[in-house]
């Protein structure tokens, strides 16, 4: 049978027009890489599945639709944690650097106390105990 005989057959036939126009849009226009299922609906969601025209085709966007807002707000919620977690972190480097200024501080005390306990007289034991006293209690305090 040839080309023309064909289409003698078609025209006789009455091909419809959705059909020729689904061919020419192609695999992916007719949907082809899509799954055929059954689900069971509410009354109410059918009717309004029939009201929004291809009922496949909304489902597909709800569910788009759905994943991006699910991701959305688990990117929110694990932004806001690791928000929650560097502030810790800088409060915790905040406290930790301000003991280590205060033991820098306690040190240096401690180097002028045993300088001045250098400079008494042999003979002075209870200064220089004294002294001493003040560096062992600045030590403990670190």
């Amino acid at each position: 049978m040839s080309t023309n005989d064909r289409k003698g057959v078609n025209d006789r036939k009455g091909v419809n027009p959705k059909s020729l126009e689904n061919l020419r849009l192609g695999a992916e226009a007719r949907n082809k890489d899509k799954q055929r299922t059954n689900l069971t609906l509410l009354p109410d969601t059918v009717r309004w599945l029939k009201g929004c025209g291809n009922a496949s085709d909304k489902v597909d966007e709800l569910v788009t639709e759905a994943r991006k807002n699910l991701f959305s707000q688990n990117q929110t919620d694990v932004v806001s944690e690791l928000r929650e977690k560097i502030k810790n972190l800088e409060n915790q480097l905040q406290n930790e650097t301000s003991r280590a200024d205060e033991y820098l501080k306690n040190q240096f005390k401690a180097v002028d106390i045993l300088k001045e306990a250098l400079k008494l007289k042999a003979n002075a034991g209870g200064a220089i105990k004294d002294q001493i006293k003040k560096v062992i209690a600045l030590i403990d305090d670190l």
